[in-house]
Protein backbone atom coordinates (compact mmCIF):
# COMPACT_ATOMS: atom_id res chain seq x y z
CA UNK A 1 0.00 0.00 0.00
CA UNK A 2 1.39 3.40 -0.99
CA UNK A 3 0.99 6.58 1.00
CA UNK A 4 -1.65 7.85 -1.41
CA UNK A 5 -3.56 4.57 -1.23
CA UNK A 6 -3.61 4.83 2.56
CA UNK A 7 -4.67 8.48 2.34
CA UNK A 8 -7.48 7.76 -0.12
CA UNK A 9 -8.67 4.85 2.02
CA UNK A 10 -9.09 7.09 5.05
CA UNK A 11 -10.69 9.87 3.02
CA UNK A 12 -13.15 7.35 1.57
CA UNK A 13 -14.14 6.17 5.04
CA UNK A 14 -14.50 9.78 6.18
CA UNK A 15 -16.83 10.52 3.25
CA UNK A 16 -18.97 7.49 4.08
CA UNK A 17 -19.38 8.59 7.68
CA UNK A 18 -20.17 12.14 6.53
CA UNK A 19 -22.98 10.85 4.28
CA UNK A 20 -24.14 8.62 7.15
CA UNK A 21 -24.41 11.64 9.43
CA UNK A 22 -26.44 13.53 6.81
CA UNK A 23 -28.74 10.52 6.36
CA UNK A 24 -29.22 10.26 10.12
CA UNK A 25 -29.93 14.01 10.22
CA UNK A 26 -32.72 13.48 7.68
CA UNK A 27 -34.10 10.71 9.91
CA UNK A 28 -33.97 13.10 12.88
CA UNK A 29 -35.93 15.69 10.91
CA UNK A 30 -38.59 13.11 10.05
CA UNK A 31 -38.82 12.11 13.71
CA UNK A 32 -39.28 15.73 14.80
CA UNK A 33 -42.01 16.23 12.21
CA UNK A 34 -43.68 13.01 13.33
CA UNK A 35 -43.71 14.12 16.98
CA UNK A 36 -45.58 17.25 15.89
CA UNK A 37 -48.18 15.24 13.98
CA UNK A 38 -48.58 12.14 16.14
CA UNK A 39 -50.07 12.02 19.60
CA UNK A 40 -50.44 9.24 22.12
CA UNK A 41 -48.01 6.47 23.09
CA UNK A 42 -46.31 6.52 19.68
CA UNK A 43 -45.12 10.08 20.25
CA UNK A 44 -42.92 8.95 23.16
CA UNK A 45 -41.29 6.21 21.09
CA UNK A 46 -40.68 8.61 18.22
CA UNK A 47 -39.09 11.10 20.61
CA UNK A 48 -36.90 8.32 22.00
CA UNK A 49 -35.87 7.37 18.46
CA UNK A 50 -34.94 11.00 17.80
CA UNK A 51 -32.77 10.97 20.94
CA UNK A 52 -30.95 7.81 19.84
CA UNK A 53 -30.58 9.24 16.35
CA UNK A 54 -28.89 12.37 17.71
CA UNK A 55 -26.37 10.19 19.54
CA UNK A 56 -25.68 8.27 16.31
CA UNK A 57 -25.24 11.54 14.41
CA UNK A 58 -22.60 12.65 16.92
CA UNK A 59 -20.84 9.30 16.59
CA UNK A 60 -20.88 9.50 12.78
CA UNK A 61 -19.40 13.01 12.88
CA UNK A 62 -16.64 11.85 15.20
CA UNK A 63 -15.82 8.85 13.00
CA UNK A 64 -15.74 11.06 9.91
CA UNK A 65 -13.39 13.47 11.65
CA UNK A 66 -11.15 10.65 12.88
CA UNK A 67 -10.72 9.11 9.43
CA UNK A 68 -10.17 12.54 7.92
CA UNK A 69 -7.42 13.25 10.45
CA UNK A 70 -5.80 9.93 9.61
CA UNK A 71 -5.94 10.77 5.91
CA UNK A 72 -4.36 14.14 6.63
CA UNK A 73 -1.60 12.50 8.69
CA UNK A 74 -0.64 10.54 5.55
CA UNK A 75 -1.12 13.38 3.05
CA UNK A 76 1.48 15.60 4.69
CA UNK A 77 4.39 13.13 4.50
CA UNK A 78 3.21 12.08 1.03
CA UNK A 79 3.53 15.66 -0.25
CA UNK A 80 6.93 16.09 1.38
CA UNK A 81 8.09 12.80 -0.07
CA UNK A 82 6.85 13.67 -3.54
CA UNK A 83 7.94 17.30 -3.43
CA UNK A 84 11.32 17.09 -1.74
CA UNK A 85 12.18 13.48 -2.47
CA UNK A 86 12.62 12.85 1.25
CA UNK A 87 12.38 9.20 2.22
CA UNK A 88 10.28 8.40 5.24
CA UNK A 89 12.12 7.32 8.33
CA UNK A 90 11.46 3.85 9.83
CA UNK A 91 9.65 5.51 12.73
CA UNK A 92 7.30 7.36 10.35
CA UNK A 93 6.57 4.12 8.51
CA UNK A 94 5.83 2.38 11.81
CA UNK A 95 3.52 5.19 12.96
CA UNK A 96 1.56 5.20 9.69
CA UNK A 97 1.29 1.41 9.77
CA UNK A 98 0.05 1.55 13.38
CA UNK A 99 -2.59 4.19 12.61
CA UNK A 100 -3.92 2.47 9.50
CA UNK A 101 -3.59 -1.12 10.62
CA UNK A 102 -1.59 -2.14 7.57
CA UNK A 103 1.85 -3.57 7.00
CA UNK A 104 3.80 -1.80 4.30
CA UNK A 105 6.03 -3.89 2.04
CA UNK A 106 9.79 -3.58 2.19
CA UNK A 107 9.83 -1.51 -1.02
CA UNK A 108 9.94 2.30 -0.81
CA UNK A 109 6.55 3.86 -0.05
CA UNK A 110 6.16 6.04 -3.11
CA UNK A 111 3.37 8.43 -4.07
CA UNK A 112 3.49 7.45 -7.77
CA UNK A 113 2.46 9.96 -10.43
CA UNK A 114 -0.19 11.85 -8.49
CA UNK A 115 0.95 15.36 -9.42
CA UNK A 116 1.74 16.81 -12.84
CA UNK A 117 4.78 18.83 -11.81
CA UNK A 118 7.84 18.13 -13.98
CA UNK A 119 10.31 19.87 -11.66
CA UNK A 120 13.01 17.92 -9.89
CA UNK A 121 12.55 17.12 -6.22
CA UNK A 122 13.12 20.27 -4.21
CA UNK A 123 11.46 23.51 -3.07
CA UNK A 124 10.13 24.33 -6.56
CA UNK A 125 8.40 20.98 -6.96
CA UNK A 126 6.99 21.17 -3.43
CA UNK A 127 5.55 24.59 -4.22
CA UNK A 128 4.06 23.38 -7.51
CA UNK A 129 2.33 20.34 -6.01
CA UNK A 130 1.06 22.45 -3.11
CA UNK A 131 -0.38 24.93 -5.59
CA UNK A 132 -2.04 22.15 -7.57
CA UNK A 133 -3.54 20.61 -4.43
CA UNK A 134 -4.73 24.00 -3.18
CA UNK A 135 -6.33 24.82 -6.54
CA UNK A 136 -8.40 21.64 -6.52
CA UNK A 137 -9.29 21.88 -2.84
CA UNK A 138 -10.38 25.51 -3.11
CA UNK A 139 -12.50 25.01 -6.23
CA UNK A 140 -14.24 21.89 -4.88
CA UNK A 141 -14.85 23.51 -1.49
CA UNK A 142 -16.34 26.57 -3.18
CA UNK A 143 -18.68 24.42 -5.27
CA UNK A 144 -19.73 22.41 -2.23
CA UNK A 145 -20.42 25.61 -0.31
CA UNK A 146 -22.50 26.96 -3.22
CA UNK A 147 -24.52 23.74 -3.34
CA UNK A 148 -25.27 23.87 0.37
CA UNK A 149 -26.06 27.58 0.17
CA UNK A 150 -28.60 26.86 -2.57
CA UNK A 151 -30.12 24.08 -0.50
CA UNK A 152 -30.43 26.36 2.52
CA UNK A 153 -32.04 29.04 0.37
CA UNK A 154 -34.61 26.56 -0.98
CA UNK A 155 -35.46 25.29 2.51
CA UNK A 156 -35.80 28.82 3.86
CA UNK A 157 -37.99 29.98 0.94
CA UNK A 158 -40.28 26.96 1.25
CA UNK A 159 -40.55 27.57 4.99
CA UNK A 160 -41.44 31.24 4.48
CA UNK A 161 -44.05 30.38 1.85
CA UNK A 162 -45.60 27.85 4.23
CA UNK A 163 -45.70 30.44 7.04
CA UNK A 164 -47.28 33.09 4.81
CA UNK A 165 -49.83 30.60 3.50
CA UNK A 166 -50.73 29.64 7.06
CA UNK A 167 -51.17 33.30 8.03
CA UNK A 168 -53.30 34.03 4.97
CA UNK A 169 -55.66 31.14 5.67
CA UNK A 170 -55.98 32.15 9.30
CA UNK A 171 -54.95 28.82 10.79
CA UNK A 172 -55.17 28.94 14.56
CA UNK A 173 -55.42 26.59 17.49
CA UNK A 174 -54.02 23.08 17.28
CA UNK A 175 -53.18 23.20 13.56
CA UNK A 176 -51.33 26.46 14.01
CA UNK A 177 -49.33 25.00 16.88
CA UNK A 178 -48.48 21.95 14.75
CA UNK A 179 -47.25 24.12 11.89
CA UNK A 180 -45.18 26.16 14.34
CA UNK A 181 -43.50 22.98 15.60
CA UNK A 182 -42.75 21.85 12.06
CA UNK A 183 -41.30 25.27 11.25
CA UNK A 184 -39.08 25.26 14.33
CA UNK A 185 -37.91 21.72 13.54
CA UNK A 186 -37.01 22.80 10.01
CA UNK A 187 -35.07 25.82 11.24
CA UNK A 188 -33.22 23.92 13.97
CA UNK A 189 -32.26 20.91 11.79
CA UNK A 190 -31.47 22.59 8.47
CA UNK A 191 -31.31 26.39 8.58
CA UNK A 192 -29.19 26.56 11.75
CA UNK A 193 -28.16 22.91 12.01
CA UNK A 194 -26.15 20.42 9.98
CA UNK A 195 -26.46 22.04 6.55
CA UNK A 196 -25.61 25.51 7.82
CA UNK A 197 -22.59 24.27 9.79
CA UNK A 198 -21.24 22.40 6.75
CA UNK A 199 -21.85 25.40 4.52
CA UNK A 200 -19.83 27.65 6.84
CA UNK A 201 -16.97 25.18 7.07
CA UNK A 202 -16.70 24.69 3.31
CA UNK A 203 -17.01 28.43 2.73
CA UNK A 204 -14.23 29.17 5.23
CA UNK A 205 -12.07 26.49 3.62
CA UNK A 206 -12.53 28.03 0.16
CA UNK A 207 -11.66 31.49 1.49
CA UNK A 208 -8.59 30.24 3.33
CA UNK A 209 -7.33 28.39 0.26
CA UNK A 210 -7.48 31.62 -1.76
CA UNK A 211 -4.80 33.06 0.53
CA UNK A 212 -2.64 30.00 -0.09
CA UNK A 213 -3.00 30.41 -3.86
CA UNK A 214 -2.14 34.10 -3.70
CA UNK A 215 0.99 33.37 -1.67
CA UNK A 216 1.99 30.55 -4.01
CA UNK A 217 1.56 32.78 -7.07
CA UNK A 218 3.79 35.40 -5.44
CA UNK A 219 6.44 32.80 -4.65
CA UNK A 220 6.28 31.36 -8.18
CA UNK A 221 6.93 34.81 -9.65
CA UNK A 222 10.32 35.01 -7.96
CA UNK A 223 13.50 33.91 -9.68
CA UNK A 224 14.52 31.68 -6.79
CA UNK A 225 12.31 29.54 -4.56
CA UNK A 226 13.53 28.61 -1.11
CA UNK A 227 12.02 27.90 2.27
CA UNK A 228 8.82 29.78 1.39
CA UNK A 229 7.59 26.58 -0.27
CA UNK A 230 7.56 24.90 3.14
CA UNK A 231 5.79 27.91 4.66
CA UNK A 232 3.07 27.78 2.00
CA UNK A 233 2.67 24.03 2.53
CA UNK A 234 2.19 24.86 6.21
CA UNK A 235 -0.51 27.40 5.31
CA UNK A 236 -2.25 24.76 3.22
CA UNK A 237 -2.06 22.28 6.09
CA UNK A 238 -3.55 24.85 8.48
CA UNK A 239 -6.43 25.51 6.06
CA UNK A 240 -7.28 21.81 6.08
CA UNK A 241 -6.86 21.37 9.84
CA UNK A 242 -10.54 21.73 10.74
CA UNK A 243 -12.11 21.33 7.30
CA UNK A 244 -14.65 18.62 6.45
CA UNK A 245 -13.96 16.06 3.76
CA UNK A 246 -15.38 16.87 0.30
CA UNK A 247 -17.84 14.23 -1.02
CA UNK A 248 -16.96 12.24 -4.13
CA UNK A 249 -19.94 13.41 -6.15
CA UNK A 250 -18.65 17.01 -6.09
CA UNK A 251 -15.33 15.84 -7.47
CA UNK A 252 -16.96 13.72 -10.19
CA UNK A 253 -19.30 16.53 -11.26
CA UNK A 254 -16.45 19.03 -11.65
CA UNK A 255 -13.52 16.80 -12.60
CA UNK A 256 -13.58 17.42 -16.35
CA UNK A 257 -13.98 21.19 -16.04
CA UNK A 258 -11.28 21.54 -13.42
CA UNK A 259 -8.89 19.32 -15.36
CA UNK A 260 -9.30 21.61 -18.36
CA UNK A 261 -8.93 24.70 -16.19
CA UNK A 262 -5.73 23.41 -14.60
CA UNK A 263 -4.32 22.36 -17.97
CA UNK A 264 -4.99 25.86 -19.35
CA UNK A 265 -3.30 27.38 -16.32
CA UNK A 266 -0.21 25.25 -16.82
CA UNK A 267 -0.12 26.04 -20.53
CA UNK A 268 -0.17 29.75 -19.81
CA UNK A 269 2.62 29.34 -17.29
CA UNK A 270 4.68 27.42 -19.86
CA UNK A 271 4.22 30.22 -22.40
CA UNK A 272 5.50 32.80 -19.93
CA UNK A 273 8.56 30.69 -19.22
CA UNK A 274 9.30 30.34 -22.95
CA UNK A 275 9.04 34.11 -23.42
CA UNK A 276 11.60 34.68 -20.70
Amino acid sequence: MTLLEAMNLEYSLSKRWLMTSLTLTSVLYVCLIATALVSGPWAKWIAFTAFIDQALITGARLRSGTHYSLGESVRRPAMLENGLGARLSPIQVAKIAAKHGVTFPGDPITSKNYYDSTAEAGPERLLEITQQSAFWTGELAERMASLLKGGLAVVFIVLMIAVLAALQTGITGTRGETLAKIGMATISVWCTGELFVLFRRYDLLARSIQRVLVDSELAMSRSWIGCESAVILGEYNCSLASAPVIPDFIYKLNRTRLNLAWAARNAQGTSRQEEH
